[in-house]
């Protein structure tokens, strides 16, 4: 783990979500983005998790993924 602050970007795979993971991952923020579609493309600092925000567990299973990875969240 690092020093970085942790943050989750939702609907990341297209459009302004992209763009802000893409902003805040140049940044230097670790961005954990997430879409109901596979992402297309890397950069550094981002990682991207298929799940649709309207399914509880989903959302529970995106938020331990966080923690697990990097013991915390910073910003949603």
């Amino acid at each position: 783990m690092d020093d970085l602050p942790v943050m989750i970007i939702t609907g990341s795979r297209t459009g302004l979500g992209r763009g802000l993971a893409e902003h805040y991952a140049f940044h230097g923020y670790r961005v954990i983005g997430c879409s109901r579609g596979s992402f297309e493309g890397s950069f550094e600092n981002y990682e991207h998790v298929q799940a649709d925000v309207t399914d509880e567990r989903a959302v529970a299973d995106l938020f331990s993924r966080a923690r697990k990875s990097y013991g915390r969240l910073d910003v949603l």
